[in-house]
């Protein structure tokens, strides 16, 4: 029996495999699985989340797909939420997520700077187009920086 013959009559489960993996992995839309567990003192609210999706006739994935899209929307770089000692160290006010952090000015970010000080720590500002040669007076080297998104 020659090699190929061998090999194709061995494969024929694992190439069955390969086409519904094929099949599944080639649609229009793709999917990202992921496992997450829940600690004792959050089952009142999964389970709360669970009635409500079923009562709003949502499906569960949609549920969390939103609930993502949420926390990213209001978590941003730095998060306004605990910026009180940001705030302070930095000595910049505190604005909305998508605004300059460069004191008096209210245009739309454009560019996340990452900024290290002396000391080598490292802080990431918001920038509009216009500040992104912005320096904060701590923190003089840029490490890097990224444009933003939308």
């Amino acid at each position: 029996m020659s090699e190929e013959a061998y090999y194709n009559k061995c494969d024929s489960a694992n190439n069955n495999n390969n086409n519904l993996l094929n099949k599944l992995l080639n649609k229009s839309q793709s999917y990202l699985i992921r496992s997450f567990s829940v600690k004792k003192e959050f089952y009142p609210f999964f389970a709360s989340f669970l009635e409500k999706c079923k009562r709003e006739h949502w499906d569960f994935s949609y549920a969390v797909n939103l609930a993502i899209k949420e926390f990213v929307e209001r978590h941003c770089i730095p998060n306004p939420q605990v910026t009180l000692d940001r705030a302070l160290n930095t000595g910049l006010p505190a604005k909305p997520y998508n605004v300059c952090c460069v004191p008096e000015c209210k245009r739309k970010v454009a560019y996340r700077l990452i900024l290290q000080n002396y000391e080598g720590k490292t802080e990431v500002f918001q920038v509009c187009r216009l500040h992104r040669e912005w320096r904060h007076p701590d923190y003089r080297f840029i490490v890097g920086f990224r444009e933003v998104e939308g």
